[in-house]
């Protein structure tokens, strides 16, 4: 899952509102919805908030148990 389709699911399944999660963060509604939309990605800064609002760990918002990556030789 990527991390605009984890934003989303974490927030509606806290029956949170875009301009509800963009204040609790301190950012713009707009910025919300970007992320969600895949059209940007939130700041590590904001990466942080997000897991303490969610009460997630880093490695469960970005969903590290389904990353897989084959470094370049």
């Amino acid at each position: 899952m990527e991390i605009n389709e984890k934003i989303q699911e974490l927030r509606l399944s806290a029956n949170m509102l875009q301009r509800e999660l963009a204040k609790k963060i301190g950012v713009a509604e707009y910025v919300v919805s970007n992320w969600e939309q895949g059209r940007s990605a939130p700041s590590i800064d904001d990466l942080k908030k997000l897991c303490v609002i969610f009460d997630v760990t880093m490695d469960e918002l970005l969903d590290m148990d389904n990353f897989s990556f084959k470094p370049l030789n």
